[in-house]
């Protein structure tokens, strides 16, 4: 340890050195000394005791200077050690010490019909939060949810953060896989309320998967894959909620990783190509338009249907180019059909998120020669709401340019009427599962009947979606809708089918049945 020597103690010790010569040489002298000379012989012992009373001081201020240092270089240790293993915004534990803790559990065997068990979360909504108020505010949102969900666990829980808004919790002996559904029934329950800062409320959900130990293994870092794995099945989902690994879902995660690769392969090929539905007019049989679907021709799989493919694109990152691809396709294909017949496109909810989107849209619609109100960009209920404003300036500037917009699958989401009212919609398309039920059931034609008068209310264009028979085309005509699509009508054709369709006049229930 390295003593610093202030400028006082040197002072001190200076002193007390001359002091104590000028005693000894006083002393040896002291039977040659006058009566005079022997009182300042004492008044030289009480220097001496002074003298003594200095060392005393100095090495008390030196025991204390070193007592400090010590308490110091102890605090400071004791300080790296937390570091090391906690995270430095929310203080829990870190990836470091859940490996600990992980080993522990592995060591230690559960009790007689108890388990063990690991939880991997992933909080929903998080990104929005910072994407919207920025990285400070996502840091108070992020502090706030990792409390709750500190406090649904039971003492002696292990709760680490493990990445920006990962979690992993580790939790012993509990009563089988039932416990484990109890934690995370809690969590997510602890989560339900909005997390208020200021005048904002910030909605954010978790998923949740869980490894149970020992059945799903005693290794660490495979139990934690199985986690992730579990995790990944419920973000699939698009909502809060828990998963137990199961051994399918390891074949499902390999089957996913070919599909990402071979996706990835494709883009840019003519293994990714449209198919047009027809949008008809329900009283002439006229097409007004058609619907681009995505379809991926795969050397080894066949006709992969797209709710494989897309949720793969969407999650990877690869929705951009798939989108990008399919567009400027339909868009030169679309180009070659009369006008004004119209050409609509499905945009993904993960796009809205893209700052570039609107322009690259725009480019590529120039690129094409397509007439810009021509093409209609179609986009779900629970896009809009699960990012309103994202939603309102991207499709907003698309819909200043002259793109249309159409509210898709309408109905089954949570728009409410402020949404429809403060965005400006030129078509809503209602949800096939309402027009499939609409001739049998009492309350579906009721609800299809108050969405028609929503629709018509607003100055917005109509499309039934999933129009299957003729007696659904007469229920939809009867209740004023003008427009409809499904299968009855025509099933996805190529391209070059689009062309024949549009020669002819159709008598549709006639064409089906020959066909």
């Amino acid at each position: 340890m390295r003593h610093r020597v202030t400028l006082s103690d040197a002072g001190i010790l200076i002193a007390v050195f001359a002091a104590a010569g000028a005693s000894a040489f006083l002393f040896d002298a002291s039977g040659e000394l006058s009566f005079d000379q022997r009182v300042e012989v004492v008044e030289l012992i009480g220097l001496g005791v002074l003298v003594f009373g200095g060392l005393a001081l100095f090495g008390w201020r030196r025991i204390a200077e070193q007592e400090r240092e010590i308490r110091q270089r102890i605090a400071a240790e004791d300080h790296a050690r937390f570091l090391a293993l906690h995270d430095h915004l929310t203080g829990l534990p870190n990836r470091r010490q859940l490996q600990q803790a992980l080993a522990a559990a592995v060591a230690i065997p559960p009790g007689a019909e108890r388990v063990h068990a690991i939880f991997v979360l992933d909080l929903n909504g998080f990104k929005k939060v910072n994407d919207s108020f920025g990285h400070a505010r996502g840091d108070e949102v992020l502090s706030s949810a990792a409390k709750r969900i500190a406090g649904a666990l039971r003492e002696g829980d292990l709760l680490a953060r493990t990445g920006g808004d990962e979690f992993t919790i580790v939790v012993r002996d509990i009563p089988g896989p039932e416990g484990a559904t109890s934690i995370a029934t809690h969590i997510l329950q602890c989560l339900e309320a909005p997390i208020v800062i200021g005048s904002d409320h910030h909605s954010v959900g978790t998923g949740i998967g869980i490894a149970i130990i020992p059945r799903d293994g005693t290794d660490p870092a495979e139990l934690l894959r199985k986690a992730d794995v579990a995790l990944y099945k419920v973000k699939a989902s698009g909502v809060s909620g828990f998963a137990f690994f199961q051994d399918e879902m390891v074949r499902e995660a390999r089957e996913r990783d070919r599909l990402q690769r071979d996706l990835s392969a494709a883009i840019g090929t003519e293994a990714l190509f449209p198919v047009y539905q027809p949008i008809v007019c329900l009283k002439t049989g006229g097409i007004r338009g058609f619907e681009a679907l995505a379809r991926w021709s795969h050397p080894d799989l066949g006709s992969v249907p797209p709710d494989r493919f897309i949720p793969v694109a969407e999650d990877s990152g690869l929705i951009a180019g798939l989108t990008d691809q399919i567009l400027r396709r339909a868009c030169e294909d679309a180009r070659n059909w009369p006008e004004p017949i119209g050409l609509s496109v499905n945009i993904s909810p993960v796009l809205l998120r893209d700052e570039g989107l609107a322009e690259r849209i725009l480019t590529i619609v120039q690129d094409t020669g397509l007439a810009l109100y021509r093409l209609e960009l179609e986009i779900t209920e629970n896009a809009i709401v699960r990012d309103f404003e994202a939603a309102k300036d991207v499709l907003g500037a698309l819909r200043e340019a002259g793109i249309r917009i159409a509210l898709d699958d309408f109905g089954t989401g949570a728009t409410s009427l402020f949404h429809l009212r403060s965005f400006r919609f030129d078509v809503i398309k209602i949800d096939r599962s309402f027009i499939d039920r609409m001739t049998r059931e009492q309350e579906s034609a009721a609800i299809v009947r108050a969405l028609l008068g929503l629709g018509k209310g607003l100055g917005l264009e109509i499309v039934a979606e999933g129009v299957e028979d003729r007696a659904q085309k007469l229920a939809l005509q009867q209740e004023g809708c003008t427009d409809g699509q499904g299968y009855f009508f025509s099933r996805p054709v190529a391209f070059d089918e689009t062309v024949r369709l549009l020669r002819g006049k159709h008598d549709w229930a006639r064409d089906r049945a020959v066909a």
